[in-house]
Protein backbone atom coordinates (compact mmCIF):
# COMPACT_ATOMS: atom_id res chain seq x y z
CA UNK A 1 0.00 0.00 0.00
CA UNK A 2 1.34 3.41 -0.95
CA UNK A 3 1.33 5.91 1.89
CA UNK A 4 0.43 9.56 1.46
CA UNK A 5 3.04 12.02 0.38
CA UNK A 6 3.48 15.76 0.17
CA UNK A 7 5.82 17.44 -2.31
CA UNK A 8 6.99 21.04 -2.08
CA UNK A 9 7.71 23.14 -5.15
CA UNK A 10 9.28 26.59 -5.52
CA UNK A 11 10.10 27.13 -1.86
CA UNK A 12 12.28 30.20 -1.39
CA UNK A 13 14.70 30.84 1.46
CA UNK A 14 13.06 34.26 2.06
CA UNK A 15 10.92 33.30 5.06
CA UNK A 16 12.46 30.05 6.18
CA UNK A 17 10.99 30.14 9.69
CA UNK A 18 7.36 30.68 8.59
CA UNK A 19 7.67 28.29 5.65
CA UNK A 20 9.54 25.85 7.86
CA UNK A 21 6.66 25.72 10.34
CA UNK A 22 4.19 24.94 7.54
CA UNK A 23 6.53 22.36 5.98
CA UNK A 24 7.14 20.62 9.32
CA UNK A 25 3.37 20.48 9.87
CA UNK A 26 2.65 19.05 6.41
CA UNK A 27 5.49 16.52 6.68
CA UNK A 28 4.19 15.33 10.06
CA UNK A 29 0.71 14.95 8.56
CA UNK A 30 2.18 12.94 5.68
CA UNK A 31 3.84 10.59 8.16
CA UNK A 32 0.63 10.24 10.18
CA UNK A 33 2.28 11.96 13.17
CA UNK A 34 -0.70 14.13 14.04
CA UNK A 35 0.59 15.02 17.50
CA UNK A 36 3.79 16.53 16.03
CA UNK A 37 1.71 18.35 13.42
CA UNK A 38 -0.52 19.84 16.11
CA UNK A 39 2.54 20.78 18.20
CA UNK A 40 3.06 23.47 15.54
CA UNK A 41 -0.32 25.00 16.48
CA UNK A 42 -0.86 27.55 19.22
CA UNK A 43 -3.01 26.49 22.18
CA UNK A 44 -5.70 28.86 20.89
CA UNK A 45 -6.15 28.31 17.16
CA UNK A 46 -8.68 27.76 14.39
CA UNK A 47 -8.50 25.11 11.67
CA UNK A 48 -11.12 25.96 9.06
CA UNK A 49 -12.24 23.99 6.01
CA UNK A 50 -14.31 26.58 4.15
CA UNK A 51 -15.60 24.19 1.48
CA UNK A 52 -17.08 21.84 4.05
CA UNK A 53 -17.94 24.60 6.50
CA UNK A 54 -16.03 22.91 9.32
CA UNK A 55 -14.10 24.73 12.02
CA UNK A 56 -12.07 23.18 14.81
CA UNK A 57 -10.43 24.85 17.79
CA UNK A 58 -9.71 21.74 19.87
CA UNK A 59 -6.56 19.76 19.07
CA UNK A 60 -8.15 16.39 19.79
CA UNK A 61 -10.89 17.04 17.19
CA UNK A 62 -8.32 18.08 14.57
CA UNK A 63 -6.32 14.92 15.28
CA UNK A 64 -9.51 12.85 14.81
CA UNK A 65 -10.21 14.70 11.56
CA UNK A 66 -6.71 14.06 10.18
CA UNK A 67 -6.76 10.41 11.30
CA UNK A 68 -10.13 9.77 9.65
CA UNK A 69 -9.02 11.50 6.44
CA UNK A 70 -5.87 9.37 6.34
CA UNK A 71 -7.84 6.19 7.04
CA UNK A 72 -10.36 6.98 4.32
CA UNK A 73 -7.80 8.10 1.69
CA UNK A 74 -4.47 6.33 2.50
CA UNK A 75 -3.05 6.88 -1.01
CA UNK A 76 -3.30 10.66 -1.02
CA UNK A 77 -0.63 12.95 -2.39
CA UNK A 78 -0.61 16.68 -1.73
CA UNK A 79 1.69 18.94 -3.73
CA UNK A 80 2.15 22.35 -2.12
CA UNK A 81 3.52 25.45 -3.77
CA UNK A 82 4.04 28.33 -1.34
CA UNK A 83 3.14 31.31 -3.49
CA UNK A 84 3.33 34.12 -0.98
CA UNK A 85 4.87 34.70 2.39
CA UNK A 86 4.77 37.99 4.20
CA UNK A 87 4.15 39.41 7.60
CA UNK A 88 2.71 36.57 9.63
CA UNK A 89 0.93 34.74 6.78
CA UNK A 90 1.74 32.11 4.19
CA UNK A 91 -0.40 31.35 1.16
CA UNK A 92 0.06 27.94 -0.41
CA UNK A 93 -1.72 26.58 -3.45
CA UNK A 94 -2.02 22.81 -3.55
CA UNK A 95 -3.16 19.86 -5.57
CA UNK A 96 -4.56 16.86 -3.74
CA UNK A 97 -4.86 13.51 -5.49
CA UNK A 98 -6.23 10.35 -3.96
CA UNK A 99 -8.35 7.31 -4.69
CA UNK A 100 -11.82 6.65 -3.34
CA UNK A 101 -13.22 3.11 -3.30
CA UNK A 102 -16.93 2.97 -4.06
CA UNK A 103 -19.32 0.05 -4.12
CA UNK A 104 -20.59 -0.60 -7.63
CA UNK A 105 -22.64 -3.61 -8.78
CA UNK A 106 -21.45 -6.03 -6.07
CA UNK A 107 -17.81 -4.99 -6.44
CA UNK A 108 -15.52 -2.14 -5.54
CA UNK A 109 -14.50 0.50 -8.02
CA UNK A 110 -11.56 2.88 -7.54
CA UNK A 111 -12.46 6.47 -8.38
CA UNK A 112 -9.60 8.97 -8.78
CA UNK A 113 -9.83 12.23 -6.83
CA UNK A 114 -8.12 15.44 -7.93
CA UNK A 115 -8.85 18.67 -6.03
CA UNK A 116 -7.04 22.01 -6.30
CA UNK A 117 -7.11 24.41 -3.39
CA UNK A 118 -5.29 26.97 -1.34
CA UNK A 119 -4.34 27.29 2.30
CA UNK A 120 -3.80 30.52 4.18
CA UNK A 121 -1.84 30.04 7.37
CA UNK A 122 -1.36 32.70 10.05
CA UNK A 123 1.61 32.25 12.38
CA UNK A 124 2.21 34.26 15.55
CA UNK A 125 5.13 33.80 17.94
CA UNK A 126 6.27 30.71 16.02
CA UNK A 127 2.94 28.87 16.27
CA UNK A 128 0.05 28.45 13.85
CA UNK A 129 -2.97 30.43 15.04
CA UNK A 130 -5.17 29.90 12.00
CA UNK A 131 -5.13 27.44 9.10
CA UNK A 132 -7.79 27.97 6.45
CA UNK A 133 -8.32 25.63 3.49
CA UNK A 134 -10.24 26.81 0.44
CA UNK A 135 -11.33 24.60 -2.46
CA UNK A 136 -14.35 23.94 -4.65
CA UNK A 137 -17.20 22.54 -2.56
CA UNK A 138 -19.04 21.13 -5.59
CA UNK A 139 -15.95 19.40 -6.94
CA UNK A 140 -15.16 17.83 -3.58
CA UNK A 141 -18.80 16.71 -3.27
CA UNK A 142 -18.47 14.82 -6.54
CA UNK A 143 -15.80 12.67 -4.92
CA UNK A 144 -17.78 11.99 -1.77
CA UNK A 145 -15.51 14.07 0.46
CA UNK A 146 -18.43 16.00 1.90
CA UNK A 147 -20.41 12.82 2.56
CA UNK A 148 -17.84 11.03 4.68
CA UNK A 149 -16.75 14.19 6.50
CA UNK A 150 -20.28 15.23 7.36
CA UNK A 151 -21.10 11.71 8.56
CA UNK A 152 -17.91 11.62 10.64
CA UNK A 153 -18.41 15.15 12.03
CA UNK A 154 -22.02 14.49 13.02
CA UNK A 155 -21.08 11.25 14.82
Amino acid sequence: MKTGSIVFEHTSQKSVSLEGIVQVTLEALKQGDFISALDQFNDEFAFIDHALELEFSAKDRVIEFFAERRRRFPEFERIDNIVMSGGNRIVSEWLLTATNCESFADSWKKVPICVRGASIVRIENGKITQWSDYYDQLQSGRYGLATWLTAWFDA
